[in-house]
């Protein structure tokens, strides 16, 4: 029995647990309404899946899928030979799984965290930080059968899923508020029982409460992440793959989570976020508390027992003698290390070290490390954001202009995060209504994406506007209702 798996393996597929799985769904999400209890005891999970795809109900069409990814992240990546690659992976394991008309593509995120996501719509979108630390085909194969696993069985149809959606905005937006607000406290003196050098720990947690919610979305319930872990490894095997592919991301992401709690104490921070959380009343509203509560409860399974989960479903249907032992690398190897590719994650790479590096206040240093790797990336979006930062920090305003117009180039690939990032920038040096027009060419770029109309309210209404503040949330509410609270939110803030 192949109770092991391979090790050595450095990288990490950050899944999640949020939602519930609901009867009464259609076709292949009829499978998804017997998988709840110890899914895959009787029998395995493939048997179940049905020939005919159904769309989600939650599908907005797969270019305004990928509109909204862009307006809510660092944008894409385009390297055609990684992008065929990836594709040709996502095609072999829908064939073995023999559901036929399933929409989507997989992309390379432009976003720097160690992580892999799918949507509605059925695109999956792999992080660049992550390709890097796949060895084999079979690795990046268990990536993408278990996001694509979440799509054949239904999970984003979720009831809960709809309003842990609507409750996490609510919770992002609180804890960038309560971050910013800690550190003027904590720099002025003013905030009692917060120490200066406990607001870094704090934005700490505040990242990973963003981690937790709006960069890893959909998140998924305990008894989906295990049924989307036993599917992907159906499809590894019926695709002839080494299944020990899934074990070797659960084994990372063990490590992943050891280390974690190596560092801040989570747990005090969490409550003490979670206190302050209960004093604010748009948190009781909206419910963002009982999101808050579940990201940092225990409704997630942990690597552990999502291993022993896995082991425990190969024993119990697969002889060895059906399984792969060897590993597929080659065409891996050579499509890794395609020189295209090679180039653009030095200059991503070299991005992070110089974001991380800004942060922590050692401009001199972000700007070499921006300055020796960005390279052929300059009309990249998240590089050359970074490269144009480091350069205003050293005081070289006039290159730092040009590398912001590279930056926002719509003759290339877009990102929302960098047109939110400026213009928060803009706004605190007291160019709001610069801040708000920027908003405003992000939000016809995206194809009027809605992520982007709740800055251009925020803006409108900073600059003194709050007569167009009100028009603008009121055509929220009313064209986009999922942000229709965060609109009218900020049109009404004092």
């Amino acid at each position: 029995m192949r109770l092991g798996a391979r090790k050595g393996h450095v990288f990490i597929l950050k899944l999640l647990a949020v939602g519930v799985l609901v009867a009464g769904c259609q076709s292949v999400q009829n499978t998804a309404q017997k998988i709840v209890e110890r899914d895959g005891d009787q029998a395995k999970l493939i048997s179940r899946l049905q020939p005919d795809y159904v769309p989600s109900k939650l599908a907005v069409g797969l270019e305004r899928d990928l509109m909204n990814k862009r307006a809510d992240s660092y944008g894409l990546i385009s390297v055609p030979e990684m992008s065929d690659h990836l594709n040709g992976i996502r095609d072999r394991l829908l064939r073995a799984s023999g559901v036929g008309n399933v929409p989507g593509r997989v992309y390379v995120s432009a976003d720097p965290m160690l992580n892999a996501m799918t949507t509605p719509d059925g695109n999956i979108f792999v992080n660049w930080n992550l390709l890097h630390y796949l060895a084999s085909e079979d690795d990046v194969a268990a990536v993408i059968a278990h996001e694509l696993a979440h799509n054949l069985l239904g999970h984003a149809d979720s009831t809960i899923y709809g309003q842990y959606v609507q409750k996490t905005r609510w919770l992002h937006r609180f804890g960038l508020e309560i971050v910013v607000n800690m550190r003027d406290s904590a720099e002025n003196g003013h905030q009692k029982g917060v120490k200066k050098g406990e607001v870094s720990q704090l934005h700490n947690l505040q990242l990973a409460t963003m981690f937790a919610t709006k960069v890893v979305s959909p998140s998924w319930q305990r008894t989906q992440e295990r049924a989307a872990d036993l599917l992907g490894v159906d499809l590894l095997v019926a695709a002839g793959y080494n299944p020990d592919g899934m074990l070797n991301v659960l084994s990372v992401l063990k490590q992943y989570e050891d280390n974690n709690r190596k560092g801040p104490d989570w747990n005090k921070l969490g409550n003490s976020l979670l206190a302050v959380a209960k004093g604010d009343n748009r948190m009781k509203l909206y419910g963002g508390i009982s999101a808050m509560e579940m990201v940092w409860g225990h409704d997630h399974p942990d690597a552990e027992t999502r291993t022993a989960d896995v082991q425990a479903y190969l024993s119990r249907h697969y002889d060895d003698s059906e399984l792969s032992s060897s590993y597929q690398k080659t065409n891996w190897d050579k499509v890794r290390r395609h020189a295209s590719f090679r180039k653009l994650l030095v200059a991503y790479e070299g991005a992070l070290t110089a974001h991380k590096l800004l942060e922590s206040g050692q401009a001199e240093a972000a700007y070499k490390k921006s300055s020796a790797t960005i390279g052929t990336a300059r009309n990249h979006a998240y590089p050359a954001f970074i490269y144009a930062m480091s350069l205003d920090s050293v005081g070289k305003y006039k290159e730092a202009q040009v590398a912001l117009k590279q930056a926002l180039d719509p003759a290339q690939e877009g990102s929302g995060k960098v047109y939110d990032k400026l213009a928060s920038i803009m706004a605190g040096n007291g160019r709001p209504k610069d801040a708000w027009q920027l908003m405003n060419s992000g939000y016809e770029r995206f194809g009027k994406a809605p992520q982007m109309v709740p800055g251009m309210v925020r803006y409108q209404r900073m600059s003194g506007d709050r007569q167009r503040a009100g028009e603008t949330a009121r055509m929220c509410a009313l064209n986009y209702p999922d942000y229709s609270d965060y609109c009218m939110d900020e049109a009404n803030r004092t």
